[in-house]
């Protein structure tokens, strides 16, 4: 079922490109794919779900900690589109792909 969805997921991807710009060479791709949250805001995001978890998570720190988790969401939304569109320039499912990138479907 796995590979069904995304075999899925390349041809809707393929079917874009004919209408997607991509103005990305595979290197800028990959540059975006493997951007991540800067070291800072990621730490920090990790000391306020650390504080949720303690039950010691003031209501300002609450905001802050739905703020950057909205935020790296966005990221990883954008990595995903990313891979999407790389697996279409490259011809493959998003499935093989993560496979020749040595990405886990679950990560």
């Amino acid at each position: 079922m796995e590979e069904f969805t995304s075999q899925v997921i390349a041809m809707r991807a393929q079917r874009r490109a004919g209408s997607l710009s991509l103005s990305l060479s595979e290197s800028e791709f990959l540059e975006e794919i493997n951007r991540g949250m800067p070291g800072e805001s990621r730490c920090r995001l990790e000391e306020l779900v650390a504080r949720r978890q303690d039950e010691a998570l003031s209501s300002e720190e609450h905001q802050e900690l739905l703020q950057l988790t909205k935020q790296l969401e966005s990221l990883e939304a954008e990595r995903a589109r990313h891979l999407v569109d790389l697996a279409s320039l490259r011809g493959v499912s998003l499935s093989e792909l993560l496979e020749q990138l040595g990405i886990s479907a679950s990560a």
